[in-house]
């Protein structure tokens, strides 16, 4: 059985009674987007809503963004166009993609309701009320929970990831890394200008050594800036130490290495 554009409107003011939904221009408006998403069949389907990554329930399509049905009893239509008012609390009428379109603008002919004083947002109808807890509603009251402890979820995520970055900052090695990055920068594009001076003739030997060095010594503090020091490296001293530790252990392995 699929019902009409009045019978949509009776079944949706029974469900909003005493919500802020109650209004006739609600009723029409919401019995247009139900025709537009499932022609007013209780129990269509659509196994492959958002491109196959849900399935959508009922006279106004509700999925709870998986393919499992949003309520045992989702076929029947009042219990339908109460989970539409929860969707309605919790995303408003932009979770409607017959909406969005303006698809469902062509089930309003012979309504009564002008399309101007029909309600644009999920508040009073012809307002700007944003959408609020409706309480009298457990759906809207889960809906509502569920999207505040989302938020609060993803708070605490972009804190974390923060402080983390802030407690990178703190580790003297760190400190040593980033000294070595600016010095490397310093000494890199000063030495590949001389070597570009050297290479068009516009300057001597002095030049193209200069250069040479400059480069040299760059490179080698960008490969410290993006090496992962000891942290018990805490200086410029340390630095140095690491650095001629590191080499002393290749050289001894390159002799052992001869020797056998």
């Amino acid at each position: 059985m699929a019902y009409n554009l009045s019978q949509l409107e009776t079944i949706w003011q029974q469900a909003a009674a005493g919500t802020k939904y109650d209004s006739k221009a609600w009723a029409v408006l919401m019995a247009a987007i139900a025709l537009a998403e499932s022609s007013g069949n209780p129990a269509a389907v659509n196994p492959d809503d958002n491109n196959g990554t849900q399935s959508s329930y009922g006279l106004w399509q509700i999925s709870t963004g998986t393919h499992a049905p949003p309520s045992p009893n989702w076929s029947d239509p009042i219990t339908n166009a109460h989970l539409a008012i929860g969707k309605l609390n919790s995303q408003g009428l932009g979770a409607w993609g017959t909406y969005t379109s303006g698809a469902y603008r062509k089930y309003l002919s012979g309504s009564g309701v002008s399309p101007g004083t029909l309600p644009t947002t999920a508040g009073a109808a012809g307002g700007t009320e944003t959408a609020s807890l409706d309480i009298t509603n457990p759906l809207s009251v889960a809906a509502s929970l569920t999207s505040a402890v989302k938020s609060l979820g993803d708070l605490a995520s972009i804190a974390n990831s923060v402080l983390h970055d802030i407690e990178w900052l703190f580790v003297p090695s760190h400190w040593v890394r980033i000294g070595a990055f600016f010095f490397g920068v310093g000494a890199l594009i000063p030495g590949t200008y001389a070597l570009i001076q050297a290479g068009s003739g516009k300057a001597g030997d002095i030049m193209l050594a200069m250069g040479i060095g400059l480069v040299t010594f760059g490179s080698v503090l960008l490969f410290i800036a993006f090496h992962n020091l000891p942290p018990s490296i805490k200086d410029l001293g340390g630095l140095l130490g690491w650095i001629a530790g590191h080499f002393s252990g290749q050289q001894t392995a390159g002799q052992s290495q001869v020797g056998a």
